[in-house]
């Protein structure tokens, strides 16, 4: 009986789990849409920081271009935009906040004529409840595996901290 009662129980949980992360993402593309809204209508306060960075590790000691933008839209809704130009590559971010609550994030990796695009959904606690990742045009899959989604959480949101530094470095 107990078993029984352990089966009907268990996917009771996995199905609210489920419905509450398909939930949340309907939600941050409902605030992602306003947040666009109000890009285009509605008033905005945006600081823009341009500097350049060189690594100690670099032999040609060659200049870094970073190009961050922070723009608060009102109601609760800001953006932080940034452009890392490395070696042979580049990345392009936008990380989207409800009263200062990262809940998505898109990032662009350019490599020459290739980029790889990644959107990182987050539920109000800031973990990643969805990961979704085009590699090279093939289209988008979600990333299932929890390390994996850790991983590159760690490796985008690593652009988002430089660039959060940067603004109140140059405030």
């Amino acid at each position: 009986m107990k078993k029984l009662l352990l089966l009907l129980i268990i996917p009771l949980f996995v199905f609210g789990f489920t419905q509450n992360v398909k939930e949340r993402v309907l939600l941050i593309k409902k605030m992602y849409k306003e947040t666009q809204e109000l890009v285009k209508t509605g008033t905005k306060d945006c600081k823009d920081v341009s500097y350049s960075e060189v690594f100690d590790d670099d032999e040609y000691s060659r200049p870094y271009d970073r190009d961050i933008t922070y723009c608060d839209f009102g109601q609760g809704y800001s953006r932080i935009s940034c452009d890392f130009f490395l070696d042979h590559s580049a990345v392009s971010a936008e990380y989207y906040f409800i009263y200062n609550h990262l809940y998505f994030a898109y990032v662009i990796v350019h490599f020459g004529f290739a980029q790889d695009e990644y959107r990182l959904y987050f539920n109000e606690e800031g973990s990643v409840i969805r990961l979704l990742e085009n590699i090279e045009d093939e289209g988008n899959t979600e990333v299932i595996n929890q390390e994996e989604r850790e991983r590159l959480k760690e490796e985008h949101l690593y652009w988002l901290i430089k660039s959060q530094k940067a603004l109140m470095k140059y405030d």
